[in-house]
């Protein structure tokens, strides 16, 4: 028994190295692995002395308080039976911090082993998508390459985004070569299969958080006149796209109006996903500001049978977005239409929370991590699913637990 006691400390941070590879895959394993790691992580606390249990942890309250947010929910919702199911659903915003205030705090080599257990599930699952041949129908239907694709376009291409800096952390931290070029190279693999996956949103978050960590790195090396050049020349080449060209005024007007763009004299394959994005976004701002949605929330039950008729009315009964009941695709819309006001400041708040505390800390990968997440929320709604809440909540206390 006691020689099992000793190990535990390992055996709990292999569980969780296990646990992160196996994100990409089966939401019923995920679930599975959630429950049996709970339940380890409490005979590892129970086993240990009674000095060593207690740590200040206050920070794990962010996420069961967003959990019990869901509440609001559903004490609005007249359509009980989808309010309890994204109950349901949200259970890791309570079960994973309870995994991590029972365990231990770990290092920083421990962090990036599990990173890159999530880094080598997800090169898998990527391998596995050109097996499906996603990439050989690209050109001709957006419809095709979602069927053939294990996870959904957006969700994959945010995983491969957080594995590249993933990957770019443990080439900072580790000393050895040949891992150092092995890593390497799975970045080039990422950038890759972004292009071949043409997640749009991808690129661009991408983009924004490669020049972030950039000037971060250079900020901390004391490089404040090379990072003041690069913030004026990017500032002032956005400025003139975006202001002094016909075509960047013109794109600017549509989007900050959420017009849709004219497919005639636009690629559908670029604005295609945005002019969808734009219907849904009018519809949740227009349900919004009917009857003080915006300050008590429709309820999570009732906001998709909202959405609908919205959609409905704009669309047709028959279009796919009602047939298929698609959400705002906006995080903040969403938490906002299902909880009210008290919801959507609350999750302002807590991304606000742990990009101080990161900043504070100097956890770079803590500030890319929660801005590109913020990103993401603008055009998925990543709490809404499990592929978004695990990843989420899981890394979050990873990467802040690593660096207390």
């Amino acid at each position: 028994m006691k020689s099992f006691l000793s190990k535990t400390p390992q055996i709990w941070h292999t569980l969780l190295v296990v646990f992160a590879f196996s994100i990409p895959f089966s939401i019923k394993l995920n679930s599975a692995l959630i429950i049996f790691i709970f339940v380890f992580s409490f005979i590892y606390y129970r086993s240990r002395p009674e000095k060593q249990r207690h740590t200040e942890k206050k920070y794990l309250l962010l996420f069961p308080v967003m959990y019990s947010l869901c509440i609001l929910g559903l004490l609005f919702s007249q359509n009980l039976k989808p309010a309890l199911f994204d109950f349901e659903q949200k259970f890791p915003l309570l079960a994973l911090p309870l995994i991590f205030g029972l365990g231990t705090i770990l290092d920083e080599k421990e962090k990036n082993w599990i990173q890159m257990a999530f880094v080598a599930g997800t090169l898998i699952i990527c391998l596995l998508n050109y097996r499906n041949g996603f990439y050989w129908v690209h050109s001709s239907s957006d419809e095709i390459v979602e069927n053939n694709l294990l996870i959904r376009r957006p969700y994959l291409g945010m995983y491969c985004v957080f594995c590249i800096f993933f990957c770019l952390e443990f080439i900072k931290m580790n000393q050895v070569k040949y891992l150092k070029s092995i890593t390497f190279v799975l970045v080039v693999f990422y950038c890759f299969f972004l292009i071949s996956l043409f997640a749009k949103m991808a690129f661009l978050v991408l983009a924004i958080l490669l020049l972030l960590y950039l000037l971060i790195q250079l900020v901390k090396r004391n490089k404040h006149l090379i990072v003041g050049l690069i913030l004026v020349t990017t500032v002032s080449g956005l400025s003139y796209l975006t202001f002094f060209t016909n075509k960047g005024k013109e794109v600017t007007e549509t989007a900050l109006s959420l017009t849709e763009f004219d497919w005639v004299n636009y690629d559908p394959l670029w604005v295609n996903s945005v002019n969808l994005r734009f219907i849904k976004w009018k519809c949740a701002a227009k349900i919004l500001s009917e009857n003080k949605n915006w300050l008590w929330g429709t309820g999570t039950g009732d906001s998709q049978p909202l959405l609908d008729k919205c959609y409905s009315d704009q669309l047709g009964p028959s279009s796919f977005f009602v047939t298929e009941h698609y959400n705002s695709h906006n995080q903040y819309f969403t938490t906002w239409l299902n909880q009210g006001l008290i919801g959507i400041l609350f999750l302002l708040l807590h991304f606000g929370f742990f990009l101080r505390q990161h900043y504070l800390t100097g956890n770079t990968l803590g500030i890319i991590f929660t801005m590109g997440i913020m990103m993401f929320c603008i055009t998925e709604s990543i709490f809404e699913v499990q592929k978004g809440i695990v990843f989420y909540t899981f890394f979050q206390l990873l990467i802040y637990e690593a660096k207390r």
